[in-house]
């Protein structure tokens, strides 16, 4: 599988700079892990969200990331080596529970986009 986590790199004695999301995250967002915000490289764009809306979907693949044991759900930053114009369209499936295929894909590939995602077309 093409996910690789990446580190985080944090400056400063107070634990306010983190590149990676974690420690920032967590001092603007609260403590609930699930409120942390997480940094998703897709094919060489990056992605933000919070662990909270990866959690929608059990099954998925962003969903097994979150879970102990996932590579997101201790580090807040990983790498898909993927279509990142379709990634876009996955993360708003998350986000909205509408699944819109993008235009500029094939509707073969769009299918092995989905399977990649652990995600049934509806």
């Amino acid at each position: 599988m093409a996910v690789v986590p990446l580190l985080s790199l944090r400056l400063g004695s107070t634990g306010l700079i983190d590149l990676g999301g974690g420690l920032l995250a967590q001092q603007i967002h609260g403590t609930d892990p699930l409120d942390q915000i997480v940094t998703i490289d897709c094919g060489g764009v990056v992605f933000r969200t919070c662990r909270r809306t990866l959690h929608k979907h059990p099954g998925s693949l962003l969903h097994g990331m979150v879970q102990p044991g996932g590579e997101l759900h201790t580090e807040s930053c990983v790498f898909i080596d993927r279509d990142n114009r379709c990634f876009a369209s996955i993360l708003n499936y998350y986000r909205t529970g509408e699944l819109d295929e993008p235009k500029h894909i094939s509707d073969e590939a769009w299918k092995h986009e989905l399977a990649f995602y652990k995600i049934e077309d509806p």
